[in-house]
């Protein structure tokens, strides 16, 4: 007599694990056979990297084999050929740190201002990659230490711009030593995150950037627009730097660095502004263009934010949303203003908003208008009704702030309207 067994239950499991093993294996096999299909129709340029080339001599550079390169220089392969995809040995050895290959590269006659697949410089590839001496042999054969001729049909990298944004003071010095414009470094830069992962760059630091600015500006940079730029960045050797170099620090080529520098929350380079004599009832912000300060600044305080809605770094925006719900601010400060018009905007408005008591205090301190108004006649009061912060309503009001001649709206009401009812009883209390 036969018995029917029950298989365990932990052979059941695995059974079923097996299975779903077996149909993912499945499921990521089709996945790759349908890429590959799709990759054919790719541009060249992006299907195949220089380790793969069909070029001899182009994966012989990539993979730093000095002997096979000149092999194949000697067989009569030019030094500045290129494969199907467009990668040049030079642009392949340089980035990959391959010093002997360059330098054997160059000494054939390659061309060192060689422009890689990616619209950039060989030059710029070897800032990217923090390739010091193959930035140095490049140089020294005569490369444009500016990364090549303008050309609008390239996107490229400004090799400056870029040695500053990874904090590079040697590739700083070698390009000025090279003739660099000193004044490119606002250039757009390499996208850090986007850079490809072979890279050696160690993870720049805001101290490193500060001291590489501080190079720059010794290189011969505007001192003015250091200064703006290092306020919106928050950093304060620079800042320091420029203002021992006659920066002027409410000259318009700074761009209201200390606007920009309490948007920052960088109270070290507010202190410097204040000490140096900067008017501490002054801003303009407004339209801007994504290198200068301004932006920067706005893109710093955004990266703070939890709520990343539009107006969550411009409080004049702010206001305007809590005081019209429904509309569109910044359509009514077109409107208002014009889409291309400068707006006021104070400091002590911009450190209300962002709910810096300490900023707000020293901003205080050093006699800034506490009903000081801003573009539309927004003051502070209006903003910390909408943020509901007592403290530094109370501070305000110990100043004497007394509330806004006109305005987008009465700031207690604001205060009712947005649930901040110790605010709206403050502000009652002032007459605002």
């Amino acid at each position: 007599m036969s018995t029917k067994r029950t298989p365990s239950p932990w052979r059941v499991v695995l059974i079923v694990v097996g299975a779903l093993v077996g149909l993912f294996a499945t499921l990521l096999v089709a996945g790759l056979i349908l890429f590959a299909v799709a990759w054919d129709g790719i541009e060249p340029s992006l299907e195949h990297g220089c380790l793969d080339s069909e070029e001899p001599m182009v994966a012989a550079a990539a993979e730093g084999d000095h002997d096979a390169v000149a092999r194949a220089l000697d067989g009569g392969d030019g030094p500045d050929l290129t494969d199907e995809a467009g990668n040049s040995p030079l642009a392949c050895a340089g980035p990959a740190g391959h010093v002997a290959v360059v330098q054997l590269l160059l000494e054939a006659g390659a061309d060192p201002d060689t422009i890689a697949r990616d619209d950039d410089a060989v030059v710029a590839d070897a800032v990217a990659f923090c390739q010091t001496d193959v930035l140095q042999l490049l140089l020294d054969a005569g490369a444009d230490a500016d990364g090549g001729p303008d050309d609008p049909e390239r996107s490229a990298t400004v090799p400056l711009a870029d040695a500053l944004e990874r904090g590079e003071a040697d590739a700083v010095l070698l390009l000025l030593d090279a003739g660099a414009d000193p004044d490119a470094f606002r250039s757009p830069a390499i996208d850090l995150p986007a850079q490809e992962s072979t890279s050696q760059c160690p993870e720049p630091t805001d101290r490193r950037r500060d001291a590489a600015l501080a190079l720059v500006l010794a290189g011969g940079a505007d001192a003015d627009g250091v200064l703006g730029y290092a306020a919106a960045q928050g950093w304060p050797d620079s800042v320091a730097a420029a203002l021992d170099a006659g920066a002027d620090p409410d000259g318009p080529e700074a761009d209201s660095p200390l606007l920009h520098a309490v948007e920052r929350g960088a109270p070290d380079v507010v202190d410097l502004l204040i000490d140096a004599g900067a008017d501490v009832d002054h801003g303009i912000a407004g339209p801007s263009d994504p290198t200068d300060a301004g932006s920067l600044a706005a893109l710093a305080c955004l990266a703070r934010q939890e709520d990343l809605t539009a107006s969550a770094c411009d409080p004049i925006a702010g206001v305007l949303a809590a005081a019209e719900p429904g509309e569109d601010p910044f359509a009514t400060l077109d409107e208002q203003l014009g889409p291309d018009a400068d707006r006021a905007r104070t400091p002590l408005l911009q450190a209300t908003w962002d709910g810096d008591l300490a900023l707000v205090e020293r901003l205080l301190a050093a006699d800034a208008d506490p009903d000081g108004a801003s573009a539309l006649g927004v003051v502070p009061l209006h903003a910390v009704a909408v943020t509901g912060d007592l403290a530094i309503a109370g501070a305000l009001a110990d100043a004497g702030a007394t509330g806004p001649v006109g305005g987008p709206a009465v700031p207690s009401d604001l205060a009712e309207g947005a649930g901040n009812e110790a605010v709206a009883r403050l502000l009652r209390d002032l007459g605002a």
